[in-house]
């Protein structure tokens, strides 16, 4: 507890969570694209969470550059959400963590005029959290937030954050007792 307490005290401001897709759907697909940002959408209105603003979501970013620069364009094909996503994760050299935010199957192949074998495996994305007053608020979140994954078990989705361990031995604890 006392561990807990001094966690709270130093990063009152909240934490960042990591919530990664094992099993990305064919983002080519609008339908596809429309899900992952309505499962986004679900994990930012969970109680605690600091909403959009405190999201890191590639695809909207992805989204945004392309429309402001035209260089990639958005159609709904192999070329636009796998090998632009691929492309565009590695232009920003000084933000390495686009792209370290995604699995790719093939991308040491190269594509033909005709044939691009690159597809999307699996993805991540951050979301803020806030207002932890004390260890139960710490697993309440924790709870809320393996609640939306169950609820999308085709993806494997899973979350992560570094006070998880506490969370979970608090609720070990709680069960015993």
């Amino acid at each position: 507890m006392r561990t807990m307490k001094m966690e709270i005290d130093l990063f009152h401001g909240g934490d960042q969570i990591e919530i990664a897709i094992v099993l990305a759907p064919n983002m080519s697909l609008k339908i596809e694209r429309e899900r992952i940002n309505k499962l986004v959408e679900e994990f930012e209105n969970i109680p605690y969470c600091i909403g959009k603003n405190g999201t890191e979501f590639w695809l909207r970013e992805y989204i945004k550059y392309a429309e402001q620069t035209g260089s990639f364009l958005l159609k709904d094909d192999n070329w636009s959400w796998n090998r632009g996503v691929y492309e565009w994760s590695r232009l920003f050299a000084f933000y390495k963590l686009w792209s370290q935010d995604f699995v790719w199957e093939n991308d040491q192949i190269t594509p033909t005029d005709n044939w691009d074998p690159l597809e999307m495996r699996s993805f991540r994305f951050r979301i803020g959290v806030t207002n932890f007053n004390n260890a139960n608020d710490l697993v309440l979140v924790t709870q809320m937030l393996r609640e939306v994954a169950s609820r999308h078990k085709d993806l494997q989705v899973y979350t992560f954050q570094h006070g998880r361990a506490i969370a979970d031995q608090k609720i070990k604890e709680a069960r015993i007792i």
